[in-house]
Formats: C-alpha cells, sequence, structure tokens
C-alpha cells in the first residue's frame, strides 16, 4: 500500500494553521478611526491602510502571529501560579481628537510596579536596544493610557540563529529583561498628533497625500547578504499596497 504522506502533512498543516489562527482574530473595521500602541511607530502608509481596509483575513501563520502565541502562553503561566498582583492582556482606551487610541498591555505587575511587554526577537534586536525603536513606543503608548505610574520594560526571549553561532563566541542566555526609558508625555502626544495630522490629511485626499514607506529594510546579516524587505516578510497590508514589490532584486544594489 503506497501512502500520500505529501498529501497527508499538508491536510494536517491546513488542519493546525486553521485551528490556530481561528483564536487570533485582529478586530477592525473598515474606516475604523483608531490608532493602537502597536501602530504608533509604524510607518505612516501602514497605519492608512489599516484605516482604510480594516483587518484582512489572515490565512498563514506569520511573524506577529508567533508574537500572539507567546502572549497567550505566558498569561497561561501567569493564571496557572494564580499571582493575584499581576493582570495579563489588559485593555486600554481613550479618545483623542476623533481618534480612538488602544493599547493592550501584556503584562502588568502591580507589587513591583512594573509594564511589561513580550518580545520574541533576534539577538541583534537585544543588543541594539534601541531607546527610540517600536517595542519602547508601544510600551510608552500603553503606559499612557494606562495612567499607571510604573516602570517599563520588556521581556524578551531571544532567537537564536546560524549566524549567532558562527559570528558571536558567547552564548547569552534566552530570556532577558530590557528596561525602557520614559519620556514625557508632551513627546508622545507630539508624535500621536504627527500621525493624525497624517491620516487626517490622507482622509481628505483618499491616501494619495500618504507617502511610500522610507524604512522598508531589514538590516543586512552579518555575512553581507541582503535579508527580504520588512513589507515582504512582517506588513499585512502588501497585499492592498500601491507599492508593493514582492521581488525588490533591481533595487538590491542601491541599498
Amino acid at each position: 500500500m503506497i501512502v500520500n504522506w505529501s498529501g497527508k502533512m499538508e491536510t494536517l498543516k491546513s488542519y493546525y494553521n486553521n485551528l490556530i489562527l481561528s483564536k487570533i482574530i485582529y478586530k477592525r473595521e473598515p474606516l475604523e478611526k483608531r490608532i493602537s500602541a502597536s501602530q504608533i511607530d509604524l510607518e505612516p502608509l501602514q497605519v492608512w491602510l489599516s484605516y482604510k481596509h480594516g483587518a484582512l483575513p489572515e490565512t498563514k501563520i506569520g511573524q506577529h502571529t508567533i508574537g500572539s502565541i507567546l502572549h497567550l502562553g505566558m498569561e497561561k503561566i501567569f493564571d496557572l501560579n494564580n499571582i493575584h498582583t499581576i493582570e495579563s492582556e489588559v485593555p486600554f482606551e481613550k479618545e483623542y481628537r476623533g481618534w480612538k487610541l488602544t493599547a493592550t498591555i501584556d503584562h502588568i505587575d502591580h507589587k513591583n510596579k512594573i509594564i511589561a511587554d513580550f518580545k520574541n526577537v533576534k539577538r541583534y534586536t537585544f543588543e541594539k536596544n534601541d531607546p527610540n525603536s517600536s517595542y519602547a513606543w508601544q510600551l510608552r503608548f500603553g503606559k499612557y493610557l494606562s495612567e499607571l505610574n510604573y516602570d517599563l520594560y520588556n521581556f524578551m526571549f531571544i532567537k537564536n540563529n546560524e549566524e549567532d553561532y558562527r559570528y558571536k563566541k558567547e552564548e547569552i542566555d534566552v530570556f532577558q529583561i530590557v528596561k525602557i526609558h520614559d519620556v514625557s508625555e508632551n513627546v508622545l502626544l507630539e508624535k500621536i498628533d504627527k500621525l493624525i495630522d497624517i491620516l487626517e490629511e490622507g482622509i481628505k485626499t483618499d491616501g494619495k497625500s500618504i507617502q511610500k514607506c522610507k524604512d522598508v529594510w531589514i538590516r543586512k546579516s552579518i555575512s553581507g547578504k541582503a535579508l527580504p524587505m520588512k513589507c515582504v516578510k512582517y506588513c499585512s497590508y502588501n497585499s492592498v499596497c500601491p507599492y508593493y514589490n514582492p521581488h525588490p532584486d533591481s533595487i538590491i544594489s542601491n541599498w
């Protein structure tokens, strides 16, 4: 008897792919004037596309899905420990200039007075520890909405890859805690105001005033090999983006 293992594997993969995605749902209606914490440091075009089209249906597991799975797992761990001073996946929202600002904070520890996000990152991201990273702005945005005067941290789970083993001599712990420096409320509001101004102008022009994304490249790898564009690997709206080019080979040499 010949068993079609390839066909069976694809059936299983499809089954579990859909099973996982069924519990990870991103809700956003088209033309909904909402800015989430994860969008505060995105390219304005990405935020505009999410405003215009709402949440697009998920058909396969992506990088952001893995992050959601991590969040669900950590939430379950703290629930099992039954620590009453810890809250997980806590939603906050506030109206501002006709827009709804929303954030879901991964972890609030009232005993130690900390707000934290869980991140699954490469070693490069951990070691760079950029104070202006999207991860830092997400936390600041969440703190502003929560009105909690707590310290900010990223709980990072480090993904090792071939380059880490090839070019790094010493190993580092997979679990790392990184303190995020806060900014004043005025600085944060300036950033929010700038994004809202761009989006409001985009509404008037039906998006024609929204510029093409500038920061589309993932860093070069240590070996010098060009890695994929961010819009290829991470953006959920490349299927409706007027500038999307899935084969950017012709411009890699200019990078």
